[in-house]
C-alpha cells in the first residue's frame, strides 16, 4: 500500500519583529485538504512531528477569509484575469480578496441569470463592477447596488444576501476543518520523527510538509528533518511542501560537493509580497522564507500574481506557493507516487517471473541480472573500484551516443571513472529489468549535478536526468559486455550545451 508521511510543525508560537508573538502552528486547510485528498485516493497517511507532540492549528488559518468555497474562489479568479490584458499587470492583494465582497461574484452572477439576464450580459455587469472595485478599492456590492442595470434585475438586499451567504459558508467551513482535524488520529498522536530509522523512513513513498508559521520555527534547522530529507532524496522519493512548509528544506544540509542538497532546484513558497499583506506579516517576520531559500541556492519560481495557485515540480521535489496551491500539490504528489508504485510493481513482477525462469537454469546463468543491478548500485555509491571488480578487463563496451567503443580496460573504465568524478551526487535508478539466461536489459534514469567537465562538456553545474537502456551480458560471475543507449541531444540540453542539430550549407 502506498504511504505518505506528513511532517507537521508542533511549534507553539513565533516571535515577530515588533516583539509581539503569534500562536504558530499548522495552516489548517493545507493539512486537511491534502490529507483528505490522499485518503480518498486510497493512500495511507502517517503524521510525524519533531518532538512527538500534537500540532496546534494556527488560529489565523481558521479565519473565514481562508475558507471560501472553492467554486467561489475559482469564479473570482476568472474575473480578476480580465482586469488587465497581461497577467503581470494584475496585482491582487489579500485586501481585495477579503474586504470588498468580490468573493460574492459567482453567486451574484447566478442571481442575475435567474432574474433573466443572459450569461454574457451578466458577466459584463459583474466584470465591470469588479474591475472598478479592484482599481478604486471600493466595495463590490455597493458598486453593483448603484448600477441600475443590476438593480433592475436583482435588489440591493439580494446582493447583500449573496455576499453574506459566502461569509456564512466560509465560517461553517472553518468549523468543519477544526472538527475534522480533531478526529484524525495521526494529528492527535503523531510519530516522533527521531524514532524512525532510515529503513523506517524508506517505508514511505513520499513526504508532505504543510505550511503555517510553525515550520519556520521547528523544521528549518532540525537534524531529524535533515536525515529524513537526505534519506528520501538519495532514494529518489518524492518530497513535497506547500506555503511555509518549504522552510523544512533549509534543514537538508549539503551534498558531497558542499552545495545545499537542493541547490539549483526550481521551487516556490510563500512570497514576500504575500507575507507583507497578512496580519501576521505586517508585524514583521523574524526572517524571510523567500530570501532564505534563494540564499541557499533555490531558483525561486512564483506565480505572476499573488494568492493564485502555483505548483513547481523539479525532479522529485514538489512545492506549492500558498494556501490556494495545497490541493494542486497533493495532485502532483499522487501522480508521482503512482508512477513510482507502477514502476515498482512492474519491476517486482519481472523479477518474480525471471526468478521462476532462472530457477531451473545452471548457477552460472543467473549472473546477468544480479551483476547489472550490483553495477548500478556501486556506481550510485561512487564506488569505482567495486564496480571495476564486476567487469572483465577485456569486456566489450559500446557507449555509442558518446562515441566510446572498445574494451573495458581501455575505454569503459575511464568512462565510469569520469562519470563518478563529474557527478558527485550521481544516482542510477533502475525502473525495469528483463533478462534471459545470459543477458540482462535494464531501463534506468541517470541523475546528478555536474561538478567537473564530462565528455568534453564544460562544467556549468547543471543537473541531468537522462533515461538510458543498458544491455549487459555475463558469464561465470563477471560482466563480459556492456552496451548503453541514451539520447545524447537530451544530455547536451540538460548540461546547458547548445548544439546545431541541422547545418544548412548555402552558396
Amino acid at each position: 500500500m502506498t504511504t505518505i508521511l506528513f511532517i507537521v510543525s508542533s511549534a507553539r508560537e513565533i516571535v515577530l519583529a515588533d516583539g509581539s508573538s503569534h500562536e504558530a502552528g499548522v495552516f489548517a486547510a493545507e493539512a486537511l485538504k491534502p490529507y483528505d485528498h490522499f485518503a480518498t485516493a486510497g493512500i495511507k497517511v502517517a503524521v510525524a512531528t519533531v518532538d512527538g507532540q500534537p500540532p496546534q492549528l494556527d488560529p489565523y488559518s481558521l479565519e473565514p477569509i481562508f475558507q471560501y468555497p472553492e467554486e467561489d474562489q475559482d469564479f473570482l479568479a476568472s474575473i480578476t484575469r480580465t482586469f488587465m490584458r497581461h497577467i503581470n499587470d494584475i496585482r491582487i492583494t489579500l485586501q481585495h480578496l477579503t474586504e470588498f465582497d468580490l468573493i460574492a461574484a459567482r453567486r451574484i452572477f447566478e442571481a442575475l441569470k435567474r432574474a433573466g439576464a443572459k450569461p454574457d450580459e451578466a458577466r459584463i455587469l459583474i466584470e465591470r463592477s469588479a474591475r472598478k472595485a479592484w482599481s478604486e478599492t471600493a466595495n463590490f456590492v455597493n458598486l453593483l447596488s448603484a448600477d441600475p442595470q443590476v438593480t433592475a434585475k436583482v435588489s440591493t438586499a439580494q446582493l447583500r444576501a449573496s455576499a453574506d451567504a459566502v461569509q456564512a459558508d466560509a465560517e461553517r467551513g472553518s468549523d468543519e476543518i477544526r472538527q475534522r482535524l480533531s478526529t484524525v488520529p495521526g494529528f492527535q498522536k503523531p510519530i516522533k520523527l527521531g524514532d524512525l530509522s532510515d529503513e523506517d523512513m524508506l517505508g514511505y513513498d513520499a513526504i508532505f510538509v504543510p505550511g503555517g508559521y510553525g515550520p519556520m520555527i521547528d523544521l528549518a534547522a532540525n537534524p531529524d528533518v535533515r536525515r529524513l530529507l537526505q534519506v528520501m532524496h538519495n532514494r529518489s522519493r518524492t518530497i513535497a511542501a506547500v506555503c511555509h512548509g518549504p522552510a523544512a528544506l533549509l534543514s537538508a544540509g549539503d551534498r558531497p560537493d558542499g552545495l545545499w542538497l537542493f541547490d539549483g532546484y526550481r521551487m516556490t513558497a510563500f512570497t514576500n509580497e504575500e507575507e507583507d499583506q497578512t496580519r501576521v506579516g505586517k508585524r514583521g517576520m523574524p526572517w524571510s522564507l523567500e530570501a532564505a531559500l534563494k540564499n541557499r541556492g533555490a531558483v525561486f519560481d512564483h506565480a505572476p500574481a499573488a494568492w493564485t495557485s502555483r505548483v513547481v515540480v523539479d525532479r522529485t521535489l514538489i512545492t506549492g506557493q500558498n494556501p490556494a496551491s495545497a490541493v494542486a500539490v497533493a495532485d502532483a504528489v499522487l501522480k508521482r507516487v503512482a508512477v513510482r508504485v507502477r514502476d515498482d510493481m512492474s519491476a517486482r513482477a519481472q523479477v518474480a517471473s525471471l526468478a521462476h525462469v532462472l530457477g531451473a537454469l545452471p548457477d552460472g546463468h543467473q549472473d546477468a541480472q544480479a551483476l547489472a543491478l550490483k553495477l548500478c548500485e556501486r556506481l550510485s555509491a561512487r564506488d569505482f573500484e567495486g564496480a571495476n571488480t564486476l567487469i572483465l578487463a577485456e569486456a566489450a563496451v559500446d557507449f555509442d551516443p558518446a562515441g566510446i567503443c572498445g574494451s573495458f580496460s581501455e575505454e569503459g573504465a575511464k568512462f565510469f571513472r569520469d562519470l563518478i568524478s563529474a557527478f558527485p551526487d550521481l544516482r542510477l535508478t533502475v525502473h525495469s529489468v528483463v533478462a534471459d539466461s545470459e543477458t540482462a536489459a535494464i531501463e534506468i534514469t541517470m541523475e546528478g549535478t555536474q561538478g567537473a567537465d564530462f565528455l568534453g562538456i564544460h562544467n556549468q553545474e547543471k543537473h541531468i536526468d537522462v533515461d538510458q537502456a543498458w544491455v549487459i551480458t555475463a558469464a561465470h560471475g563477471r560482466i563480459t559486455s556492456i552496451r548503453a543507449y541514451w539520447c545524447q541531444t537530451q544530455l547536451y540540453r540538460r548540461l546547458g550545451v547548445k548544439r546545431l542539430d541541422r547545418i544548412s550549407i548555402t552558396g
